[in-house]
């Protein structure tokens, strides 16, 4: 019984129903438990730990997978310890601890090459080329991304092959080449598609969003947006449906409608804090000051781009800390504090350029010229 149970847990994971997976893995964990049953035990806290992180409750998660890999280093069980290895380094890049992340994603690929586990090792690769991507490392990021795309193709795995798609995507929006960005995009929400993964098409569609609203396709992006909101609640993710709100916001900033646009980028901020998402509360406070900036209310502007500044700051996110600066640059020249700004624009540029964030560099540009320094 307890191995249907849990057989049914990872079915039920696998549908998105994950509160009906939880029930049934912790009702598999007692039936083991009775009977003494060690290795069915460790594997339903494994799989515990996996739905927590797709519930975002990544503290969860990590305290399960920790858990899981010990029982699994008593067992001498090298599969199940390189799966966790794999699934912490998952965990901790999502919690933004991107050295952690690395350091763990190699003992996996290690753990998984001792073993010959071509998949194992692909998702390693996948997991290394993201966390390089948030990173600004894009050029790593690629050579690792690259390889597990290959690794993917190689074993048939369609959903590993979508989410290195997805974060090429990604990169390829950074570096301002949209069209290139618009069709790794599409190409991976088609493999989600396949697949029957919502909450990859989900991010798919926000990605495509950002891709028009950077080639200025607003009621396009509009319309992604909404679609990508409706998806994300549907799953009953409140962190993916925020960011669907925020960038509403930042689309009606774009329109001209800064009322709007505050009062998304507002419940978006509201809805992070109460999840303590962290980057998303940075996210909400940069878009908020935007609005808040068209709005005239300058000294709100400021405190709202400052506060995200030090967020992004102690989140080591360099890039969210040059689109920060570009923005406080814009609020100084309205206020013609002309030197505060120049040095606002020349940090954001150091960044871009070692990012070869081409519309950052792009936007600083403007500034320039705006200063009469370009």
């Amino acid at each position: 019984m307890g191995q249907c149970l849990k057989g049914l847990g990872n079915v039920l994971e696998m549908m998105e129903d994950y509160a009906g997976a939880l029930q049934k893995l912790k009702a598999a964990y007692n039936i083991f438990d009775k009977e003494r049953y060690d290795l069915g035990k460790v594997q339903c806290i494994q799989s515990e730990g996996e739905v927590y992180c797709k519930l975002r409750d990544y503290p969860a998660s990590k305290e399960r997978l920790e858990a899981a890999y010990k029982l699994y280093v008593l067992l001498d069980d090298e599969l199940g310890m390189a799966q966790c290895l794999q699934s912490l380094g998952n965990v901790l890049s999502l919690m933004g601890d991107h050295a952690g992340a690395m350091e763990k994603l190699e003992s996996a690929y290690q753990s998984f090459d001792a073993i010959n586990d071509q998949l194992g090792q692909a998702r390693c690769l996948q997991t290394q080329g993201y966390v390089l991507r948030i990173s600004g490392e894009y050029t790593a990021s690629i050579e690792k991304l690259d390889a597990a795309l290959k690794a993917f193709e190689k074993t048939g795995s369609q959903e590993g092959m979508a989410q290195c798609l997805e974060n090429m995507g990604h990169m390829l929006r950074a570096n301002g080449k949209y069209e290139d960005a618009r069709k790794r995009t599409n190409e991976a929400y088609k493999l989600y598609s396949k697949v029957g993964n919502k909450a990859g098409k989900a991010e798919c569609l926000l990605n495509l969003a950002y891709v028009h609203m950077a080639m200025a396709d607003l009621k396009t992006s509009a319309e992604l947006l909404t679609e990508g909101k409706g998806l994300f609640e549907e799953l009953e993710d409140e962190q993916g449906a925020a960011k669907c709100i925020r960038s509403l916001g930042d689309v009606c900033t774009g329109q001209g409608e800064y009322h709007k646009a505050a009062d998304y980028c507002e419940a978006s901020f509201n809805t992070c804090e109460k999840l303590q998402y962290r980057l998303g509360m940075a996210l909400a406070l940069r878009s908020w000051g935007k609005a808040l900036l068209e709005l005239g209310q300058l000294i709100v502007a400021w405190t709202k781009l400052e506060t995200a500044y030090i967020m992004f700051d102690a989140l080591d996110d360099k890039l969210g800390m040059a689109h920060t600066d570009a923005h406080m640059a814009r609020l100084l020249l309205r206020q013609k504090k002309r030197k505060d700004a120049k040095e606002r624009v020349d940090a954001a540029v150091v960044v871009y350029k070692s990012m070869s964030c081409e519309y950052g560099l792009r936007d600083c540009q403007d500034l320039l010229v705006e200063l009469g320094t370009a």
